[in-house]
């Protein structure tokens, strides 16, 4: 499931930094989203990455195949490929995997809350599936490295609204108690 796209050793140099503006924007998006989720929850994303949430989708894959509720859970491979993707070029141009942590802890946790209940699930998959498709591959990170703000500006954005999604999901998905009617009545796109 995993991409095997990375950067060449060019890319990683003084010259690749995201702008301020781009960066100061995925600041702000954590920041929202860290009030959102308990500390602890805070904590716990701190250390996923995305063969975290590849390992979890699988463990519940197979949880789910003993129970003879066996989901699609490949629908999420084209959200999980791209955002990979996102991920590995923000890396590149702010050089550290602090906010990078805000994209896969808070998949993981939503996927994790979201397994208990089956439609919770399918919903759930059926949304990353959406915003998989969408999102456009990045077949190279010249853009993002030779300085051009405004593509550093649309990869902000993408990171924005992803996290923004997320906030509007891990409220719902971490709901104690979740009854069964709002699950069939969510609608979390924007």
């Amino acid at each position: 499931m995993g991409s095997t796209w990375s950067p060449a050793p060019s890319f990683q140099n003084e010259a690749a930094r995201l702008s301020s503006a781009a960066r100061l924007s995925m600041v702000e998006a954590c920041e929202r989203l860290e009030r959102t989720v308990s500390v602890s929850d805070a904590q716990n994303f701190h250390a996923s990455t995305f063969q975290d949430v590849y390992n979890t989708i699988r463990e519940i894959e197979h949880e789910h195949a003993a129970r003879k509720k066996l989901r699609n859970t490949r629908r999420i491979k084209p959200f999980l490929d791209r955002v990979q993707q996102y991920t590995k070029c923000a890396e590149i141009l702010h050089n550290e995997t602090q906010l990078l942590q805000w994209v896969w802890g808070p998949a993981r946790m939503m996927i994790q809350a979201a397994s208990e209940c089956v439609e919770a699930l399918d919903k759930l998959l059926e949304e990353f599936s959406r915003i998989g498709a969408v999102l456009p591959e990045l077949n190279t990170v010249d853009d993002a490295t030779s300085g051009n703000f405004a593509f550093q500006h649309a990869l902000a954005m993408i990171y924005v609204d992803l996290l923004a999604f997320y906030e509007r999901i891990f409220a719902f998905f971490t709901m104690p108690g979740m009854p069964q009617s709002r699950i069939n009545s969510v609608d979390p796109t924007f």
